[in-house]
């Protein structure tokens, strides 16, 4: 591909990321609380007219655990399966994003082996959770610790089999706890969808922004250790991406989906260095780098989602990273 049409792409995916944040009911652009993105009800429907056409073009199937607030929507086009992640919207997603607490895997395969696999029960993945946190020795605060190590957020009594090959990084390898509550809480739904895309040879897309990336990072991860079938078929694509795991995550990720991992962020968006490196998380480079420009609204630190389209749909210059 040229780059054209690469950035093409990226701009495709971006607008799925923000369909991630469409209700059954109700387009993301139509909810009150974003009208400040849209002054003129000639605006609104000018920037939108790339959202309307991925939807005309598109079946698109909402799914939902309302336990942890976890949403994606699966957009099938002719081409391509599309499974996008939403970002940030409720108590229970903040609590996520903040629950930087590490799930390490330096002397297992017993966590994969015994969560992923078989039935536990929430009592004893916190209990492992928090050996392994106690184990860390990042000195987090003990009143937050106890917060999260007491929350309810979801039943772990199913959880789909995974399978993973962390030979050559589990000594080094963490994943965010909070992500992966989330990812793991709409587990089902998810191996539902990959499974529909079983059915057909289209593109499988995995995408999101924010919130939605971290956990498009997880999902693309769980899909191409447990099927190994798809994911010469498969690529992710992360806007404003938070780090939900260790660098050597990324490395095994870049390494066996043949480097289809693209990160996207703009350069000034802060999202991307949470959590902070002083906890164990190191930034991985961008893939494609956005310049940021003066918008004609409140950016919100230059992450929300129409902030992104908004630099896209003027063609602001981008930084290619990658090779």
């Amino acid at each position: 591909m040229n780059r054209n049409e690469i950035i093409k792409k990226l701009y495709r995916y971006m607008l799925c990321s923000t369909i991630a944040w469409d209700w059954p009911d109700r387009k993301c652009e139509d909810d009150p609380s974003n009208t400040v993105y849209f002054f003129s009800d000639d605006y609104k429907k000018e920037f939108c007219k790339p959202l309307e056409k991925i939807r005309k073009e598109s079946k698109i199937t909402y799914y939902e655990n309302k336990i942890t607030d976890t949403q994606f929507n699966f957009i099938e086009t002719k081409d391509e399966n599309i499974i996008a992640f939403r970002g940030s919207d409720s108590k229970q997603d903040w609590a996520a994003d903040f629950n930087f607490f590490k799930i390490k895997f330096k002397e297992n395969n017993d966590f994969i082996n015994n969560v992923f696999s078989n039935e536990i029960s929430e009592e004893a993945y916190d209990k492992y959770i928090f050996n392994q946190y106690a184990k860390s020795e990042e000195g987090f605060l003990e009143g937050v610790s106890s917060f999260f190590k007491e929350s309810k957020l979801v039943n772990f009594n199913k959880i789909a089999n995974t399978e993973f090959n962390f030979d050559n990084f589990k000594n080094h390898l963490f994943l965010h706890k909070g992500f992966l509550t989330q990812i793991s809480s709409i587990i089902k739904e998810y191996n539902e969808v990959i499974n529909k895309c079983k059915n057909n040879n289209k593109e499988i897309i995995i995408c999101g922004h924010s919130l939605g990336a971290g956990l498009g990072i997880l999902a693309y991860l769980f899909l191409l250790t447990k099927e190994n079938n798809l994911k010469n078929r498969t690529s992710c694509y992360v806007y404003g991406t938070p780090k939900p795991c260790s660098i050597e995550v990324y490395d095994y990720i870049r390494k066996i989906s043949n480097n289809k991992l693209n990160i996207v962020n703009i350069e000034s968006d802060l999202v991307s260095d949470l959590p902070p490196e002083g906890l164990g998380y190191k930034k991985p480079k961008n893939d494609y780098t956005i310049t940021n420009i003066k918008a004609p609204y409140n950016t919100k630190f230059n992450h929300t989602v129409f902030y992104y389209l908004y630099c896209f749909a003027n063609k602001v210059p981008i930084l290619f990273n990658k090779k």
